[in-house]
C-alpha cells in the first residue's frame, strides 16, 4: 500500500477511493414521468471501448433495460478527458432519454481542469445512483528493474527522464501518477492518451513503463505476468 512507504499519501487514497461509476441524468425526467420510458434510451460513454467503466456500464445496461422495459443502447464518445461525452449529454435535450455513464472524479476533473469548459458538472447534470467503485493499481512493465515502491522511486530518481508512465488525458490515473511524481520528487515522463486502454496497450508493447488503472482490467495481466503490480491506492489491501 502507499500508505506503508510515504507520508501525505492520504490525498491519493481519499481520490482513489472515490473513482465510484455513476450514471447521471441532464435536468430532470420528463414531466409526464408514468408514461417514461417511451422510446429509445441512449447512455453516451465519455471512455474508449473496452476501458474499465465502458465494462461495467456494458454489464448494468441489460439489468436496467429489463427494469425499465425499454431498449437501451451505449455509445462510446471518449477524448478531452471525458469532457467530449460529457458536453454531448450537456447539450442534448434534457428529457431523460440521454443519460451519461461517469464516475466522480473525472465528470469533475476536466471542468476543473479547463477553463474553456461549457457545462458546469455538479448544476448541469442530476445523479441517478452509484452503481461501483473501485481503487487504483500501480503497474509496471517487467523490464522495469524494481520490484516494490521504494525500489522504483530509487531508480526513477538514478535515471531521470528515462520511465514514463501513460493515461488518458484529465482522468483520475493522470492525476493519481502526477501526484506520485510530485510526492516522490521523480522525473518521470507523462505520456497522455485518448484513453485508458490504448496507454495499456503500449505498456504490453514496452513503450510504456508504469501505469495506474483499474484492478478489473490489470488484474489478468498481473496474473500472466504482462505486468508487475507494485501497489494500490485503497486505504487497505484488497
Amino acid at each position: 500500500m502507499f500508505t506503508d512507504w510515504i507520508s501525505g499519501i492520504g490525498t491519493l487514497a481519499l481520490l482513489s477511493s472515490r473513482v465510484a461509476a455513476i450514471a447521471v441524468l441532464l435536468a430532470s425526467l420528463p414531466a409526464h414521468a408514468d408514461s417514461y420510458p417511451d422510446r429509445l434510451i441512449k447512455t453516451i460513454l465519455p471512455y474508449t471501448a473496452g476501458s474499465p467503466n465502458d465494462v461495467i456500464a456494458r454489464f448494468i445496461t441489460p439489468h436496467l433495460s429489463i427494469r425499465l422495459a425499454q431498449t437501451i443502447v451505449v455509445e462510446n464518445r471518449p477524448g478531452g478527458g471525458t469532457a467530449i461525452g460529457t458536453r454531448l449529454v450537456a447539450s442534448s435535450e434534457p428529457d431523460g432519454y440521454t443519460l451519461l455513464f461517469s464516475n466522480t472524479p473525472t465528470h469533475v476533473i476536466a471542468a476543473l481542469g479547463n477553463a474553456s469548459t461549457s457545462y458546469d458538472p455538479l448544476r448541469d447534470f442530476v445523479p441517478i445512483g452509484a452503481v461501483a467503485s473501485s481503487s487504483l493499481v500501480l503497474v509496471i512493465a517487467p523490464t522495469v528493474p524494481a520490484r516494490t515502491v521504494p525500489e522504483l522511486v530509487a531508480y526513477a530518481r538514478a535515471h531521470p527522464g528515462e520511465l514514463n508512465f501513460g493515461f488518458g488525458q484529465g482522468t483520475l490515473p493522470h492525476l493519481a501518477g502526477e501526484l506520485f511524481k510530485s510526492v516522490t520528487g521523480t522525473n518521470i515522463v507523462s505520456i497522455p492518451y485518448r484513453g485508458g486502454a490504448q496507454a495499456i496497450s503500449d505498456l504490453l508493447g514496452g513503450r510504456i513503463h508504469l501505469n495506474f488503472g483499474s484492478g478489473s482490467t490489470l488484474l489478468p495481466l498481473i496474473r500472466e505476468g504482462k505486468v508487475r503490480p507494485l501497489a494500490v491506492t485503497s486505504p487497505a489491501r484488497r
